[in-house]
């Protein structure tokens, strides 16, 4: 039986995993070319008077590996300033919950790492600031497409990060040599513009073989078949969330994923024992995010890989003329009534800087970095918007269910009142 996964359940594993991977409104894309931050240089005194301790929370992490670039972020911050972070814990409340109940009582939290489904959200709530006066390292620590695009509301920057991170197709050589293709057909096709989902479906279909235990596709998220086809349950425009059940474009992505997944299966289930499957080698394709490529050559080096295999970028579906690619996005945000901005401004610059050094010691495949820096200049995320829908796991639940075969007609008339009264209370916070 295929298992629900609640995508915010993930969300602290992804986030941990993400560490590998270091004027405009959210709706509009990135500018290019510009890598300037516009930041001045800040009198450091101002850190000086601020309180001597200040409170960070990022979900999931405990400050117990040295290793780790926010440890070392944190504790290059405490020499430099001679303050100190006291790291939080959620416990059992949502990391979210914790954020906005310290707001409410007056004890904000300084520094905290979001993700991108709340970055709307939390923007609008009120609860995070901007960030411009608080930082002033220069702009290779930033991911600069990522904050233009997801992070910047009325000209200001209210989150900063370097976790911009692809949904790419990994795809086994073998596999597809085996099955008369190039052994990097897929790279080719999205070299030539021509790597759709009618092609990927092609590929995928041909190397699929019950009777060998193959599949010829496995997948981490299937909210990359919105993203990817340049769609999202709820849009905002104009100061205002609305949505859009009947769009075309949302139906071709839930009929893409029930015919792959249950109608014409060439897919197994996916997430971590799809992971497992291509690693095995039974798998011709895995959809994750780029950080694998670095698990996966890890892999390969112990020899628990035993085939090449190559990385390309996820196929675009119709919808997407533009050729935009899902990516996973998270940044550090300082909460509003923080008694320590200037310090939280640092501690941010000082986790980001280490972050960087450590992605730059990484190992890549030939023309990955390249590939995965591309791909990052058009980032795409249903999560943005839809991360109001069902306490921020957006349309999981909808697209669970035309995953597992139930009739998407049905399954989208059962999730339209439910995600109407989202939508219609994140208008009404809105207004108040």
């Amino acid at each position: 039986m295929r298992i629900q996964r609640s995508l915010a359940a993930l969300s602290s594993l992804l986030m941990l995993v993400l560490l590998l991977f270091s004027g405009c409104k959210p709706d509009e894309a990135p500018s290019s070319g510009d890598t300037s931050m516009n930041i001045e240089q800040k009198d450091p005194n101002k850190i000086e008077s601020e309180p001597d301790e200040i409170t960070f929370l990022m979900n999931g992490y405990t400050h117990s590996d040295p290793e780790n670039p926010v440890y070392k972020g944190i504790e290059a911050f405490q020499k430099e300033t001679g303050k100190k972070v006291k790291v939080l814990q959620s416990g059992d409340q949502a990391w979210q919950d914790k954020v906005i109940a310290s707001i409410g009582a007056g004890q904000p939290i300084d520094v905290f790492n979001s993700y991108i489904q709340f970055f709307l959200t939390f923007y609008q709530g009120d609860y995070i600031q901007p960030l411009d006066e608080y930082l002033t390292s220069e702009a290779d620590i930033f991911d600069k497409p990522m904050m233009d695009r997801f992070a910047k509301f009325e000209g200001k920057y209210y989150s900063a990060g370097p976790a911009s991170v692809p949904y790419v197709l990994f795809y086994n050589k073998k596999i597809l040599e085996e099955n008369g293709f190039d052994p990097d057909e897929p790279r080719h096709l999205y070299e030539e513009g021509k790597w759709t989902w009618a092609e990927f479906k092609r590929l995928a279909g041909e190397c699929h073989d019950t009777s060998a235990g193959i599949n010829g596709f496995e997948n981490m998220y299937n909210t990359v078949f919105l993203s990817s086809n340049n769609v999202s349950v709820v849009t905002f425009e104009n100061d205002k969330y609305t949505l859009q059940m009947n769009n075309p474009s949302l139906k071709e992505s839930l009929e893409m994923i029930q015919d792959i997944f249950f109608k014409n299966r060439i897919a197994g289930n996916g997430w971590l024992d799809g992971q497992a499957n291509f690693i095995k080698g039974k798998a011709a394709f895995h959809g994750s995010y780029a950080y694998d490529e670095v698990a996966f050559l890890k892999a390969k080096e112990k020899g628990d890989i035993k085939f090449d295999f190559g990385v390309t970028a996820f196929p675009f579906g119709p919808s997407n003329t533009d050729g935009g690619s899902m990516v996973h996005a998270s940044g550090y945000c300082i909460s509003n009534g923080s008694k320590a901005p200037y310090s939280g401004g640092r501690l941010i610059e000082c986790i980001l800087t280490e972050t960087a050094a450590s992605t730059a010691k990484e190992q890549h495949m030939e023309g990955s970095v390249e590939l995965f820096e591309k791909l990052r200049e058009h980032p795409m995320s249903c999560d943005f918007t839809d991360g109001i829908l069902s306490a921020g796991n957006g349309a999981f639940y909808l697209l669970n269910d035309v995953f597992n075969g139930k009739d998407i007609t049905q399954s989208i008339q059962a999730f339209t009142d439910q995600y109407q009264i989202d939508v219609d209370k994140a208008n009404e916070r809105l207004a108040s």
